[in-house]
């Protein structure tokens, strides 16, 4: 038997490549790669060590049979981790024109983090910081934004109440 983490490159999505699971009691089954939901659970089930994953590739001589023993790779190749949430590191000021007591208040945000907001994300990035900081972002007005050779700085209008949920 080989393992799977020391092939280069092993093919964990080849249509040739047959997934087998013996679980702590001895059980074999065979897995559904194309049942995401089904993969999903036995990637939790490896993580818990409860199972292995062996994969019999019969295009291999002389050892078809593969331990699947990099379970990062596995989870990479059938795309079943999640994303990591992406918390943007920003500076923010009031901007000069901001009357201090209007519903809105006009901001000025410089995004540290190297992200750009761009005119057609602007619902993505509104929802994101509502996710991360609790702003409500006017969407309705849009932005506006100016460059240096650095950094870029928006001016956006948040509903003041938010603001101060940092």
């Amino acid at each position: 038997m080989q393992y799977s983490s020391k092939m280069k490159d092993f093919p964990y999505r080849s249509s040739a490549i047959c997934y087998l699971t013996v679980d702590h009691c001895g059980k074999l089954d065979e897995i559904n790669k194309n049942d995401l939901v089904a993969m999903k659970q036995l990637y939790q089930r490896l993580l818990n060590q409860d199972g292995e994953l062996y994969a019999v590739w019969p295009q291999t001589s002389p050892c078809c049979l593969y331990q699947v023993d990099d379970l990062s790779a596995f989870a990479e190749a059938f795309h079943l981790l999640e994303p990591q949430r992406h918390l943007h590191e920003i500076t923010w000021s009031y901007d000069d024109g901001d009357d201090g007591i209007s519903t809105y208040a006009v901001i000025l945000i410089q995004l540290n983090c190297g992200c750009r907001i761009r005119f057609n994300g602007l619902r993505q990035f509104a929802e994101e910081m509502r996710n991360q900081k609790g702003w409500i972002i006017d969407q309705d007005c849009g932005m506006s934004m100016s460059s240096e050779e650095e950094y870029t700085v928006y001016k956006l209008r948040v509903l003041r109440s938010s603001l101060h949920n940092i």
